[in-house]
């Protein structure tokens, strides 16, 4: 996990100097994620809603990334169909009449495409496909650390502009289950589809919004920090297996213990309100997105690992990928505690 993604600082930015500085002009509020998604395919469609505010004096061009692959359908901008600039990865919206500081902005892109196989994440793409060998299941899931979240949606890939809040919609076969963050508030039958509706009202950064999908089945549990009132769900999306789950039973048990002494150490779990969880791909190692890790296997150490990423990582975030350790640094460290307690 450490080493994959330590080594992922030394990707650049996406975004040209002139596109950053018109993404600096505005302060992201949330993003509704309003997508088409299948097991074993790679394709992507749909839409992604934003909202945001004028930072600079005034804005008359509003700008966003998305890979070249994807097509863009339209955009709107506070309600009007409005003409685009494509160049390469890039993309820019001159707006009919300039907005002053503070002035919202509600941009909704539509867009569909092919997502990249270009080995853009920390490990993998930012939209990924592949079948496990040990269990069999064919898995789609995202892994966007640290400029890959535009391989598969419109974005700002700025470290410093945590959206306030998001909202991540999955249209799928009803065969599948889709993970995301925050909390499962509907599953709503689309035709022959059904569509998982989650929703997040925690800061988050662009990197940490994910969605995992395959045949899962739900086995959840709950914590109880000292001092908390409540009861924290863990909610977990395992392989369709049916050896799966009891192979693995053990550990993510013990991710009840994990929660409870890393609130102790550090304050109560950051995201107590919604969840923790985690759902299963085919990957080598863990991806600590925010309130449901996507890892590839449970083990002691990773669960403790990308567990202890929602304090550092999630909730504090590094500025700039250099100081990635602010991350992994504390992560590797909690992985020793877990073993001392």
């Amino acid at each position: 996990c450490s080493v994959s993604k330590i080594k992922a600082n030394s990707k650049t930015a996406v975004a040209s100097s002139n596109l950053t500085d018109l993404e600096n002009k505005y302060d992201l509020k949330f993003y509704h994620l309003n997508l088409n998604l299948e097991r074993a395919d790679k394709n992507v469609s749909g839409n992604v809603r934003c909202l945001a505010t004028v930072k600079a004096t005034t804005l008359d061009t509003f700008g966003f990334e998305l890979y070249n692959s994807h097509t863009i359908d339209s955009v709107f901008i506070n309600g009007t169909k409005l003409s685009f600039i494509r160049s390469g990865d890039e993309a820019r919206v001159p707006l009919l009449s300039s907005l002053a500081q503070n002035a919202l902005i509600d941009a909704t892109v539509y867009y569909n495409g092919v997502a990249p196989t270009i080995n853009g994440s920390s490990f993998g793409d930012g939209y990924n496909n592949g079948t496990s060998g040990y269990w069999g299941n064919d898995v789609s899931w995202t892994l966007s650390e640290s400029y890959a979240a535009y391989e598969w949606f419109p974005c700002k890939q700025q470290l410093q502009d945590k959206i306030d809040s998001s909202w991540v919609f999955v249209t799928t076969d009803l065969a599948n289950m889709v993970g995301s963050n925050g909390l499962l508030k509907n599953v709503v039958i689309v035709g022959n589809k059904k569509r998982y509706e989650w929703k997040s009202t925690h800061p988050i950064d662009y990197y940490l919004i994910s969605a995992s999908l395959t045949q899962y089945v739900d086995y959840s549990i709950y914590a109880h920090p000292q001092g908390y009132s409540d009861s924290i769900l863990i909610q977990n999306y395992i392989y369709n297996n049916p050896a799966t789950l009891p192979y693995y039973k053990s550990i993510i048990d013990s991710t009840k213990q994990l929660v409870e002494l890393e609130s102790k150490l550090f304050g109560l779990y950051p995201f107590a309100d919604e969840k923790y969880g985690h759902c299963m791909a085919p990957m080598g190692g863990g991806m600590e997105h925010q309130t449901m890790t996507t890892l590839g296997f449970f083990d002691f150490p990773t669960v403790a690992h990308e567990l202890g990423h929602q304090w550092f990582g999630d909730k504090t975030t590094c500025r700039t990928w250099h100081d990635i350790f602010i991350n992994e640094g504390f992560a590797s460290y909690i992985e020793y505690l877990a073993f001392e307690y």
